[in-house]
């Protein structure tokens, strides 16, 4: 093992053994009958991880990516083979795993945090930090037995991330909560790529592209591709699509009522929003307690990342408006054709022209649109239209 080695994984197994009852375990443990079947699930894979070198890691599902994190945290070991791990190591594979449910929030914070491995009084001195990113209120002084699935998981995330330590391992398999919180997540584990080591397991190509230096292709428990993430990604979405012919998306719309800023100069009811395929339409009530001079509407639409994606503003001819009656105002447009994942819409009115203005209303993640499509697409949005033409002199 070199010294810019972190992680020396070197010709690793795993091999399980399936029994078809309960009783074919206990006769081969007391007559070693051999009566079972064994399932592969990591076949000699190889693997070198260097000190501040993030790696991703994909593959269908079944095909060992979990199974392989856990053989590099040591919650199991492998077969054959053997893996070497130099530097402190957080795992976010099994989150709360050590929460006591008669315990509350703050308690169960110091209890896990040492399981990590710090003091007592260096998990004190972490606690705020991890309540407030938690940010589940009040509940921190309630035992854990009457959280929410969401919040437990909140919870413990918090917990994990914020122990110092030189790896950090992600299995995204876990849910992180809702869209916002994992928005919250995502940049605090851009921020950890800068100074540690990231392992991170994810269906996300993005994800993988963003976060990672070199991607890992495991496929049927073994190592079929390692290198460039782009070049890695592209060969692996190349072999799973297989129908090509419905391009159609699937999209949820997830509505939130966070108001980052009004001053109560215009009250927004009804705001609402639908869609039919790529379709989106939003309208809203407006109520504007003054006259203003051009009334001003923008929007936004961010990746999870908190890349921006696409945005607009326009002016409303307001001489055609009487601003003592209620304002029905209505938006439609067509969703550029995104990358798989989540995407946040947020919305401002203000008074003026683009360059200058008074902003009175904004509100933050107004809508998340969760986009499924089985179409192979690179970056972060599909041209549409594209003309071209080469010839001859």
């Amino acid at each position: 093992m070199s010294c810019n080695e972190i992680i020396n994984i070197n010709n690793i197994s795993k091999t399980y053994k399936c029994f078809d009852n309960k009783i074919d375990i206990i006769k081969n443990l007391l007559f070693n009958t051999n009566n079972y079947t064994e399932y592969n699930s990591i076949k000699n894979i190889s693997l070198s991880i260097n000190k501040g070198q993030s790696i991703g890691i994909i593959g269908s599902n079944g095909a060992g990516k979990s199974t392989l994190l856990q053989l590099i945290s040591g919650i199991s070991k492998p077969t054959t083979g053997n893996i070497v791990v130099k530097g402190k190591m957080t795992s976010l594979l099994e989150l709360g795993a050590g929460f006591n449910p008669e315990f509350t929030g703050k308690e169960n914070i110091i209890i896990s945090a040492m399981i990590y491995g710090l003091t007592k009084e260096e998990a004190k001195q972490k606690l705020n930090e991890i309540i407030t990113f938690a940010d589940i209120g009040d509940y921190i002084n309630l035992p854990t037995k009457t959280y929410s699935t969401g919040m437990y998981v909140r919870l413990a995330f918090s917990v994990a991330i914020h122990v110092d330590s030189e790896i950090l391992i992600i299995d995204e398999a876990l849910s992180v909560g809702d869209a916002k919180f994992s928005y919250k997540c995502m940049n605090h584990i851009r921020k950890f790529r800068e100074k540690g080591t990231l392992v991170l397991v994810s269906h996300d190509i993005n994800a993988i592209c963003n976060f990672c230096d070199i991607c890992l292709w495991i496929d049927r428990g073994e190592k079929k591709m390692l290198g460039n993430p782009k070049e890695v990604t592209t060969s692996y979405i190349n072999s799973v699509l297989k129908d090509n012919s419905n391009n159609n998306d699937e999209i949820s719309i997830e509505k939130t009522d966070e108001i980052i800023f009004s001053d109560n100069i215009i009250d927004i009811k009804n705001f609402d929003i639908n869609q039919e395929k790529n379709n989106i339409n939003i309208s809203m009530q407006l109520k504007i307690k003054k006259d203003l001079s051009n009334l001003l509407i923008g929007f936004i639409i961010k990746d999870k990342y908190g890349q921006v994606v696409s945005g607009e503003t326009f002016s409303v001819e307001s001489e055609n408006i009487d601003f003592n009656k209620v304002i029905l105002g209505q938006i439609s447009f067509e969703l550029p054709k995104l990358n798989n994942g989540k995407y946040f819409f947020s919305y401002s009115i203000a008074d003026g022209t683009e360059e200058n203005h008074e902003q009175h209303y904004w509100r933050h993640d107004a809508f998340i649109f969760d986009i499924h499509s089985n179409e192979n697409r690179y970056g972060i949005i599909k041209l549409e239209n594209i003309d071209y033409t080469f010839e001859n002199e």
